[in-house]
């Protein structure tokens, strides 16, 4: 008999951490072996496009670089509750 989800789920979190962060891995490459394989060739293709394109767009002023620094603020700026 196949042990329900619930049941396995409630014996995982007995587990110290090291333990869970183990079958998780574990648990991951299952689905990673399950995966359809990936043609590398396309996926590169498809990025030299895409960093082309980027690349074009900061050339032609379209868009404009931002720092790290300016990020990282913008972020925080959504992230901020608003009263």
């Amino acid at each position: 008999m196949v042990p329900d989800v619930r049941e396995v789920f409630e014996t995982a979190k007995a587990l110290d951490r090291e333990q869970i962060a183990d079958l998780a891995y574990q648990l991951l490459r299952v689905l990673d072996d399950d995966a359809t394989p990936v043609d590398r060739g396309k996926v590169d293709a498809a990025w030299n496009v895409e960093l082309e394109r980027r690349v074009d767009d900061l050339e032609s002023g379209t868009v404009r670089p931002v720092s790290h620094d300016e990020t990282v603020e913008q972020a925080r700026q959504l992230l901020t509750p608003r009263s």
